[in-house]
C-alpha cells in the first residue's frame, strides 16, 4: 500500500528545515566558532614566518596543533606522531624522546640540538605540558630568547 505523498514529504521537509536551521548556526561564528589557536599562539605564529628563515627548523611541540608548524609554517623537529608513522619515517619513536630530552635540558640536550640542527625553540603552553615538561631555566642560560609574549618564548639556539 501507497502511502499519501504528504506523508513522504512532511518528514522530508522538517529535516531539511532542521538541517538549514544548524548550517546557519555554523555560520555564525560568534555562535559556533572554534579556535585553532588562541591570540598568542597567532601571534607566535605570525612572528616566526617573518622573522625567520622559511628553512628554519624549531624544537616545538610535536601536537596537531603547534602553531609553530602549523600556522606560522616552519619545520620542526617531529611533527605530529599520529600523521608521522604513516609517512613510513622509521625513527620517530627515537625522536620523540630526543625532542623530551631537548625541552627537559637533560645532559644529552646540547649533543641533541647540535645532531638535530635546532634554531629555534619554543616554550609555550603545549611545551610546558608532559610530556614535554620543558625545563625554561635550562634554555634561558642556554640560548638567546628573541621574541615573548604572554603565552611564548621562542629562543634562538646560537
Amino acid at each position: 500500500m501507497n502511502r499519501p505523498l504528504a506523508m513522504s514529504v512532511g518528514p522530508m521537509l522538517v529535516l531539511c528545515l532542521a538541517g538549514g536551521l544548524d548550517a546557519a548556526r555554523n555560520i555564525d561564528f560568534t555562535v559556533s566558532g572554534i579556535r585553532f589557536a588562541d591570540n598568542a599562539g597567532l601571534d607566535v605564529a605570525a612572528w616566526s614566518r617573518t622573522h625567520t628563515a622559511p628553512q628554519a627548523l624549531f624544537l616545538a611541540a610535536y601536537d596537531h596543533d603547534s602553531p609553530i608548524s602549523t600556522l606560522g609554517a616552519r619545520r620542526v623537529v617531529l611533527g605530529y606522531p599520529g600523521w608521522i608513522w604513516t609517512y613510513g619515517i622509521s625513527d620517530w619513536i627515537g625522536r620523540e624522546q630526543d625532542v623530551q630530552a631537548m625541552f627537559q635540558g637533560r645532559a644529552e640536550a646540547d649533543s641533541l640540538v647540535s645532531r638535530y640542527r635546532v634554531d629555534y625553540v619554543v616554550i609555550g603552553p603545549q611545551e610546558r605540558a608532559p610530556p614535554f615538561s620543558a625545563n625554561e631555566i635550562y634554555w634561558q642560560s642556554h640560548a638567546v630568547l628573541v621574541y615573548s609574549n604572554a603565552e611564548y618564548h621562542v629562543y634562538k639556539v646560537s
